[in-house]
């Protein structure tokens, strides 16, 4: 321990580190596979309050029936989850009982309520993860004979372990191909890889913060009158010690994001394609663990932060620079490969404004990767400065060139260049991208002029224009004035049908006063289909239905459409035949 701080007798210590463990075992015994909070909650709030309350006893400083005031309380509180399944209130409970247990652990120090006491008691421990490994490594008695620094690279080793917990399976799932092939090498194992992992995961997150929060309480009256700058609970400064420790964390991370390449690199070299199977979807694969990439590549840059934070006053880092540029190019070769995920899945879909975005962010994150490089070797670079007025100017350029407008644009050339139109998407789009939707106004296809004349409807009912300059909107009185001037030679709704009887629908036909449209796509029992209908002055439609067995249903509805332009409609096989329902 570092001067001024408080130091715990080595038996209390003992049980400290055997008691945050036996927590990180109970929370996987009671929530894994089982995630919906009832008894099992309620147990794990009764042993930690018991835990604390076995911990903090014998303190004279710790009043013990303050304490247990409020853990009787506490438990009234947990016992609602073994009784009721109120939403509300279980929600409720769920945010009061930490602050309970930390306005508990207060009290019973004889400690006014703070707020800001309390939420140091409450979050700082999230800052002091790392304590379990480095306290867990030092208190096993061969490595007490080691040197410091075989002991840091100890510590390096398990605390990379605790990261992979969490990175592995990001890595896993962000790659169809990569899961494809782990489960073909480990079907003859008996156990599920990334449940093993989901347990260690928890275990290790659960005991950590378990042994930093008791420490801190554990030792609460004398932190509060250490040095803030001595403080490792409290300032992180002081995470590892040693360079060794980071030297080793980077070591192995990098060894296992090389090997997560590799093995991407074999596969396009067609050395595994044989062992993927028949069934592998090379679609989805384009399109898929896109979101995992991204919190991949957020990961790195925390790491590369604080690895930046932590070693600033430190000089010799010629190893460290190199591993953090090993690392930091891995980083950007996920980042790329996310890039071209989301290129892929653009290219087979469509832009819509969250996949932009996303494409925006990776733009400015391999901007930032970059930018880590020369910082990386040149230490001077006001890197956090430039990189907040980078994001800032970035933020102000996205906001102005109308990114409504930009989607709009690309799905329209898409669809000039493909024929494939997203018109269920483009209809959502607000007024911005008016100017762009308005292309399609000579367009014949039923697709096309139905999406216009919802378009038109919209800003029909939503704007009402004004002679009061407060509620002026350029936007708004542009599409306004352009839907406005827009006439279609056809009004079209929209009939949505779901075959609720027993039998498959193989064709149906919707007549009125013009002559009748038949749709030759069948509907199977339980499903429903969507098709568009030329609207007549006639409100009355006769309906044919041609069913699996051969039958056929007539019958002659008034379809009155929604302010949606859409008309539900039922199908049920009732005792004497088939009705359809408008809904």
């Amino acid at each position: 321990m570092k001067k001024n701080l408080v130091e715990l007798p080595s038996k209390l210590h003992r049980n400290l580190l055997l008691l945050a463990t036996a927590l990180g075992v109970l929370f996987n015994a009671l929530f894994q596979n089982s995630w919906q909070l009832s008894i099992n909650y309620t147990l794990l709030i009764l042993f930690i309050f018991l835990v604390t309350y076995f911990l903090l006893r014998q303190n004279p400083s710790f009043d013990c029936r303050v304490y247990l005031a409020g853990t009787l309380a506490a438990m009234i509180l947990a016992c609602y989850y073994s009784l009721y399944t109120n939403p509300f209130f279980k929600l409720v409970n769920f945010v009061l009982l930490p602050v309970l247990y930390g306005c508990s652990i207060l009290f019973a120090y004889r400690d006014r309520l703070r707020i800001s006491a309390l939420l140091r008691l409450l979050f700082a421990p999230l800052l002091a993860l790392h304590r379990y490994c480095v306290n867990f490594v030092k208190a096993l008695s061969p490595f007490n004979r080691l040197s410091a620094s075989k002991r840091n690279v100890f510590i390096g080793i398990l605390i990379s372990f605790l990261l992979l917990l969490f990175i592995i399976p990001l890595m896993i799932s962000s790659d169809q191909m990569i899961d494809t092939l782990l489960k073909s090498w480990f079907k003859d194992f008996h156990f599920d890889l990334s449940t093993l992992l989901s347990y260690l995961f928890w275990f290790a997150l659960v005991a950590s913060y378990a042994y930093a929060s008791l420490y801190r309480s554990l030792t609460y009256p004398s932190s509060q009158q250490t040095d803030p700058q001595q403080d490792t609970l409290s300032k992180p400064a002081n995470l590892f010690g040693r360079k060794t420790a980071i030297a080793t964390v980077l070591t192995v991370l990098t060894i296992v994001y090389a090997l997560f390449f590799a093995l991407q690199l074999f596969y396009l070299a067609g050395h595994f394609r044989t062992n993927l199977g028949a069934d592998f979807d090379y679609a989805q694969y384009a399109r898929s663990g896109f979101f995992q990439l991204i919190a991949l590549s957020l990961i790195n840059i925390a790491i590369l932060a604080a690895t930046f934070y932590l070693l600033k006053e430190e000089q010799e880092l010629r190893l460290i620079k190199v591993l953090l540029v090993l690392f930091t190019c891995l980083t950007l070769a996920l980042a790329c490969s996310s890039w071209l995920r989301m290129y892929l899945y653009e290219r087979t879909y469509g832009y819509t404004m969250l996949r932009l975005l996303v494409f925006l962010f990776l733009y400015f994150e391999i901007a930032a990767l970059l930018l880590s490089l020369v910082f990386i070797c040149y230490q001077r670079l006001p890197i956090v400065k430039i990189i907040l007025v980078a994001a800032l100017l970035y933020y102000i350029v996205i906001l102005f060139c109308n990114p409504e407008g930009y989607v709009a644009k690309k799905n329209i050339d898409r669809y000039y260049a493909t024929g494939k139109l997203d018109t269920d998407y483009l209809p959502s789009l607000s007024a911005d991208a008016a100017p762009q939707i308005m292309r399609l106004q000579k367009d014949n296809n039923q697709d096309v002029l139905f999406l216009l004349q919802q378009k038109q409807q919209q800003v029909s009912a939503a704007y009402t224009p004004s002679k009061d300059f407060r509620a002026y909107n350029f936007s708004r009185c542009r599409a306004d004035r352009l839907y406005g001037s827009l006439h279609l030679n056809q009004q079209l709704f929209q009939v949505f049908l779901q075959n609720n009887s027993d039998e498959d629908i193989l064709s149906f036909s919707i007549a009125s006063d013009a002559p009748a449209t038949l749709f030759n796509n069948a509907i199977a029992a339980g499903q429903g289909s969507a098709h568009l209908v030329v609207y007549t002055p006639s409100a009355s439609y006769t309906m044919q239905l041609h069913f699996s067995d051969g039958n056929t249903h007539t019958q002659t509805l008034t379809l009155l459409p929604r302010s949606d332009r859409t008309v539900y409609l039922s199908v049920v096989d009732e005792k004497d035949g088939w009705w359809i329902y408008a809904d």
